[in-house]
């Protein structure tokens, strides 16, 4: 358990936490009464986010909304903030046929979707508004998804989808910096639909007040691959791993390692969004030798960030989606945006 999810040592950051609820009250307000202008493009956008710090599944959440709508024949183009990037201003990171910079250049995860979403027009910029409209103009896109934007209210969006993760959600229920949650509870009234990992009925309950429907869903390991291709699960049964990510939960890889039924010899985290450098590898070769491991996994967004051609084929990442188990409310939210 962190800090953020004991009530206990975050207490002492509560003054903080509440001089920070205030400043986010007075910007909500500013944009509800219109006195902050909230600005439109010339597409339909779809804006995936949540109220909490920390991993909720965004990113194969957008994959699958980008697999849905392109199977509906839209065109679709994605847009980030580009964290964690060591750039600046607007960057074509696809133009949905080719990739034009690097995870670096681009962040983690939108080079992650430009990878995995093949024909999408996938960008970054701190100036949102600038380059949706950019991409607009050039790509003429039916519709844009924003990539963790439930907070970014100056583009307006026909559909605001926020993710919870199930169990303890919102951790203590503090504000930022004493717990998890960017914005207060009364903000999920502006979302239009609420994704929930897990089986429990936890979310439901705490929003039920807010009548905004909820769709649980679960993870599924799409495939493993290592820099050449395909490996079989069955092929990892039994055998010994060390493992590796950079992720914000990294209990949740943790457990799809486990359904492979590897042993698991040493397990590494760091912190999200980490860049890895070539001492990081060394460490984990290393770590291979002394333990006398069969492989080296980690997932698919920190495989990203490795240097492809120092890996032997005994580097392996796992590519993870989402299985949503009421598609169809889903399906009947993108039939009232179009």
């Amino acid at each position: 358990m962190s800090f953020l999810d004991n009530k206990w040592p975050a207490i002492l950051l509560w003054p903080l936490s509440v001089l920070y609820g205030f400043a986010i009250r007075v910007r909500n307000f500013c944009y509800d009464k219109g006195l902050c202008k909230s600005y439109t493009v010339d597409c339909k956008v779809i804006s995936v986010g949540n109220v909490t710090v920390g991993g909720t599944g965004k990113t194969p959440t957008v994959q699958y909304l980008f697999e849905k709508l392109s199977s509906l024949g839209k065109r679709v183009a994605i847009l980030s903030r580009g964290y964690g990037r060591t750039t600046k201003g607007g960057v074509l990171v696809s133009d949905g046929e080719k990739i034009w910079c690097t995870a670096r250049e681009a962040g983690d995860a939108p080079f992650l979707l430009a990878l995995s979403c093949f024909g999408a027009i996938v960008a970054v910029d701190e100036d949102r508004i600038r380059m949706a409209r950019k991409i607009v103009a050039k790509y003429s896109p039916d519709v844009i998804i924003l990539d963790d934007a439930f907070q970014h209210r100056r583009i307006r969006r026909d559909l605001d989808i926020v993710m919870i993760r199930s169990g303890k959600p919102f951790g203590n229920g503090f504000l930022l910096p004493a717990g998890p949650l960017r914005e207060p509870l009364q903000s999920l009234r502006r979302s239009h639909l609420i994704l929930a990992s897990g089986k429990d009925d936890s979310v439901k309950k705490i929003t039920a007040k807010e009548r905004i429907p909820v769709v649980n869903f679960h993870y599924k390991v799409r495939d493993i691959r290592n820099k050449h291709g395909y490996v079989s699960a069955t092929e990892l049964s039994g055998k010994d791993i060390i493992a590796f990510c950079g992720i914000a939960n990294p209990t949740s890889f943790l457990q799809t390692l486990a359904n492979f039924h590897v042993n698991i010899l040493d397990f590494a985290t760091f912190q999200d969004h980490h860049r890895y450098t070539e001492k990081d590898l060394m460490q984990l070769r290393f770590r291979s030798q002394r333990l006398a491991s069969n492989y080296i996994i980690t997932t698919e967004k920190d495989w990203v960030k490795l240097p492809q051609d120092e890996l032997d084929d005994a580097w392996l990442y796992v590519r993870i989606g989402i299985i949503p188990e009421e598609e169809q409310v889903i399906v009947s939210r993108f039939e009232m945006v179009f």
